[in-house]
């Protein structure tokens, strides 16, 4: 029979990520309002919260839930608060997750110290990358790119962007 209770370290868990959500949650209206501008990379009451790692790192390893379930209920805890602010920013981006998850070792060694936003989104087939029309081509040491993208995820806020892009359009 499967269990689908949480266990006390995992309320315990998802608690602190509701309560760190609560304070973003006093912040969402004011940064809607003011959606010109970016929320800071930290919020002032984030000292109060050093982070749930420790939580995490308390977890059993008999714990019946899995991490890849405790952390999608985190982000729905997260997203309650609000979906575009945070109590503090990752260090991270989106494109950060592509780069781990195809790049070579030595990209991963060069770009991943950098917070890189994703640019695949295109006009005519949003961001489903078997449908990705911009083209790379080498020129010696360098790629050109040929293409439209019509949203950058993490583009106001990155150091380096992961350009999606196909080598044979045929393909």
């Amino acid at each position: 029979m499967i269990e689908f209770q949480l266990s006390d370290q995992d309320r315990r868990i998802l608690d602190y990520v509701h309560s760190e959500a609560l304070v973003v949650r006093k912040y969402a209206r004011e940064w809607d309002d003011r959606e010109s501008e970016l929320p800071p990379n930290e919020l002032p009451e984030a000292k109060e919260f050093p982070g749930v790692e420790p939580l995490i790192d308390k977890r059993e390893n008999d714990d019946d839930t899995s991490r890849a379930v405790l952390e999608m209920l985190m982000t729905s805890e997260r997203s309650w608060g609000d979906y575009s602010v945070a109590i503090r920013r990752g260090k991270s981006g989106l494109g950060n997750a592509a780069l781990l998850g195809a790049g070579t070792p030595e990209q991963i060694k060069k770009w991943n110290h950098l917070f890189l936003a994703m640019a695949i989104t295109e006009p005519g087939c949003g961001s489903d990358p078997s449908m990705v029309e911009t083209s790379a081509k080498r020129d010696g040491d360098m790629w050109v790119l040929n293409g439209e993208k019509i949203f950058v995820t993490g583009g106001v806020r990155c150091q380096g962007v992961v350009a999606w892009a196909t080598l044979d359009k045929a393909a």
